[in-house]
């Protein structure tokens, strides 16, 4: 099985497949990469895995807060996951709602982990074994009735034919493209 993207949908689904799926009780062991296009960047530590980390926390910050049913998730995914992700995070349990001069509009009681989405991302890229995510861009998806879906790489590599392949890649998905071709009435529109 093959994730192309690994943000927090795609490492996510990988790690819930690993844990629901590989977890020594089915009897089928599957296979799972995770794609993600490597940055070309001023940052060349010859180690790819610490170069991507680096750039996502210099470029890619907005943030998020992570609130009950997203902190659930990462406990139902594994605990040390969720001790992890909050360690990285802001833990509050309280906001006060303000007007611009000051004047308090409420007050609202709630845990939330604020957290940067970098961070997150590097939680769970950590969380999984060395190898599973790869820098490789995916160029093309090829998808034929009947057949496995078959990946076609940036740099030349070789193709890959994949069981499953979870288009996690965003707006201008190549999963996407590979499934509907250039129709109109199926490409996402940023809204």
């Amino acid at each position: 099985m093959i994730i192309i993207g690994a943000g927090l949908s795609g490492l996510s689904t990988a790690i819930a497949l690993r844990k629901y799926i590989n977890n020594g009780t089915s009897s089928v062991e599957l296979e799972i990469k995770v794609y993600e296009k490597p940055i070309h960047s001023d940052l060349d530590s010859g180690n790819i895995e610490s170069d991507q980390a680096a750039y996502r926390r210099r470029t890619l910050g907005a943030g998020l807060g992570l609130q009950s049913n997203g902190l659930r998730v990462l406990d139902d995914l594994d605990k040390n996951l969720r001790h992890k992700v909050w360690a990285s995070g802001y833990p509050c349990n309280h906001f006060k709602w303000k007007t611009s001069g000051d004047v308090l509009l409420g007050r609202e009681y709630v845990d939330v982990l604020p957290i940067s989405r970098p961070l997150l991302v590097d939680c769970l890229v950590e969380f999984l074994p060395r190898g599973i995510v790869e820098y490789k861009t995916v160029s093309r998806v090829v998808v034929r009735e009947g057949q496995n879906p078959v990946l076609q790489f940036e740099d030349g590599s070789p193709d890959e034919t994949a069981d499953l392949v979870v288009g996690a890649d965003g707006v201008g998905s190549v999963v996407r493209r590979g499934i509907y071709g250039h129709d109109e009435r199926y490409h996402s529109k940023y809204s």
